[in-house]
């Protein structure tokens, strides 16, 4: 269990913070999310990447699972 209490039949999952750190873990972006529009289950962000960045990686937290690390993306540059 990741410590988080929780009846999964009467609480659903929300998304309370997104954020994204570059390849030298310096944060991007990071938003705390409105759980209360209802807008949980396609939660996500938009943001402009700094021509500094070269590999980009996504975490979340939410209620239920916690903590969420993405995979890690190579940001390429336009030609």
């Amino acid at each position: 269990m990741n410590g988080v209490d929780y009846d999964s039949d009467s609480d659903p999952e929300w998304v309370k913070t997104i954020w994204v750190v570059d390849q030298d873990e310096q944060v991007i972006v990071m938003e705390d999310l409105d759980v209360f529009l209802g807008g949980h289950s396609g939660a996500q962000i938009n943001f402009e990447v700094p021509y500094s960045a070269k590999l980009l990686k996504a975490y979340s937290f939410s209620n239920i699972h916690g903590l969420w690390a993405g995979p890690s993306i190579s940001v390429e540059e336009d030609i």
